[in-house]
């Protein structure tokens, strides 16, 4: 059984296979609406129910002006929450996701999307609303 580093480089919980897709992410300005983190939020609170062992990463600019309302009806706990902000290289993170996920609003090919690509991520997104 490895382990599965963490953007600094220290090593975390033990990844097993069994364990399938545990660090799920979502990469973005989290001061942008439009990126749609609280669909993030509310789909990790029902992945968390089914698959405890799941932990759930917010990447990027701005999640200090992410205020309460972000977090009502959010019911993933405090254990499989993580917030890296954006002062890791996004190789580094993207090493330590196994998979990536694209909530927003308004763009079907993010660049986040393509990086991800580029890193042999698997990638979940919604289609662009425009």
């Amino acid at each position: 059984m490895g382990y599965h580093p963490e953007p600094s480089g220290r090593q975390c919980r033990p990844y097993h296979p069994s364990l399938a897709f545990t660090r799920i992410g979502m990469i973005a300005r989290m001061n942008d609406r439009a990126k749609n983190h609280t669909l993030f939020l509310r789909a990790a609170a029902r992945v968390a129910s089914r698959f405890p062992l799941a932990e759930f990463v917010l990447v990027g600019d701005g999640l200090s002006a992410m205020n309460g309302r972000s977090w009502r009806g959010n019911s993933v706990s405090g254990s499989q929450t993580r917030f890296w902000g954006s002062d890791m290289t996004l190789p580094s993170v993207l090493a330590a996701l196994d998979v990536v996920v694209s909530p927003s609003r308004s763009e079907s090919l993010s660049n986040s999307i393509l990086e991800a690509m580029a890193a042999a991520r698997p990638v979940i997104a919604t289609r662009g609303w425009g």
